[in-house]
């Protein structure tokens, strides 16, 4: 990833890194002796380990800008449980937008084995579920699902917002592009251009299609399974 993609890359990561800290907070906030013990330490962890995220982009960023770095993005894979990811992804995303219906279905069943940079997928999960948020003005309604197979694990992302123009759909991972039907909804065409270079590094693959029905767009990640 070149020093110009990185930069965009960093500037999407600290405000995701800080809506997990805020997110957290306001939670903790409003909702105060209410709380257990657990909660708050099970909160706090999520804010610690943001902002570990953060002191991580930093130490990238002035990496790059010697050229200690020349990829950028330092990748760190591990094996990492998928299902449980994805689900504290749509938990932060119904903090933040509570009127939104997220409906995580890898929240159930046995967890799900990947090799994965978990802050990278994090960031690039939740890119998807914030746009699919984003462009569902009429009541956002999101569902988050994951296919197990024999190499790889597939993780689908639907709403049923306004939709990617056909014509489009394979434009939209490109840097700064924006859909001829976006006007009026904030955004500098970033957020998928870097969720499919964090998915590239991760060798998989991320497609967009219409919703069944025809409505609304679903995203398609495909990412190699754990060895065994």
């Amino acid at each position: 990833m070149q020093q110009d993609d990185f930069m965009s890359m960093a500037s999407h990561a600290f405000r995701a890194l800080l809506a997990v800290i805020d997110g957290n907070a306001q939670r903790m906030i409003a909702q105060g002796g209410e709380l257990t013990g657990t909660e708050v330490v099970d909160r706090a962890q999520r804010i610690r380990s943001a902002v570990r995220g953060m002191a991580q982009l930093v130490d990238d960023l002035v990496g790059s800008r010697r050229g200690a770095a020349q990829e950028g993005v330092r990748y760190h894979p591990a094996e990492i449980d998928l299902s449980r990811l994805l689900s504290e992804v749509c938990d932060l995303q119904r903090e933040l937008t509570p009127e939104a219906v997220i409906c995580c279905g890898a929240a159930v069943g046995k967890p799900v084995r990947i090799q994965g940079d978990e802050t990278l997928l994090r960031q690039a999960f939740g890119n998807i579920v914030a746009n699919a948020v984003r462009y569902s003005p009429n009541g956002p309604v999101v569902d988050v699902s994951v296919k197990v197979e024999d190499a790889a694990v597939s993780v689908l992302i639907e709403d049923q917002g306004i939709g990617i123009p056909v014509a489009e759909r394979q434009r939209v991972f490109e840097p700064y592009y924006r859909c001829s039907n976006a006007t009026g909804i904030g955004g500098h065409g970033l957020g998928l251009y870097i969720v499919k270079k964090l998915i590239d590094l991760h060798q998989g693959t991320v497609a967009v299609d219409g919703g069944d029905g025809g409505a609304g767009s679903r995203f398609v990640v495909r990412l190699p399974a754990a060895v065994s």
